[in-house]
């Protein structure tokens, strides 16, 4: 909310909300959460301070499912060490992404991830030839490394692939 400009509206029901509203009621409400000591002040505190919007009027809508997102903080090593053995590499130098646009299905796009190899365009290394054959080792691409190999399922960066 601090990046939008505070008059912004980021709400409409059941009333208009600005972004400046908005933060100002998560500044608020972070206060009220160190106020956990008294149960009976803090629904007191509440109370006055708040608003509390259903999500619906609606009697068959007040089940509601709330999803989240994170990104997830792994702990790492700029070099590598025998606790921080596993690389996190940036995208290869050589890697090249190709877009074609075919005329079926209905102007579908197809992308291709490969490298040059000959002066033919072969499949990128796989996973497996990376992370086990060490495809990528000590050519510089390394930028970080962790402790397990799990760790670099959850580091996420854009794929090349998969993005618009």
């Amino acid at each position: 909310m601090e990046k939008l400009p505070p008059e912004r509206i980021v709400g409409e029901q059941p009333r208009r909300f600005t972004a400046r509203e908005v933060l100002e009621s998560l500044l608020a409400f972070e206060q009220l959460l160190n106020r956990r000591d008294c149960r009976d002040c803090w629904k007191r505190d509440f109370k006055t301070q708040f608003d509390l919007i259903p999500s619906s009027g609606d009697p068959g809508l007040e089940t509601v499912l709330f999803t989240g997102y994170y990104q997830p903080v792994i702990e790492g090593s700029l070099v590598p060490t025998p606790e921080y053995a596993y690389p996190i590499y940036a995208p290869p130098a050589d890697l090249i992404v190709t877009e074609q646009t075919t005329l079926t299905p209905s102007m579908a796009s197809v992308k291709t991830v490969g490298r040059l190899e000959g002066g033919n365009l072969v499949p990128y290394y796989s996973r497996r030839e990376i992370d086990e054959l060490g495809s990528l080792r000590g050519r510089g691409y390394e930028i970080a490394w962790v402790k397990n190999p799990i760790d670099l399922f959850f580091f996420t960066f854009k794929d090349p692939v998969s993005s618009n």
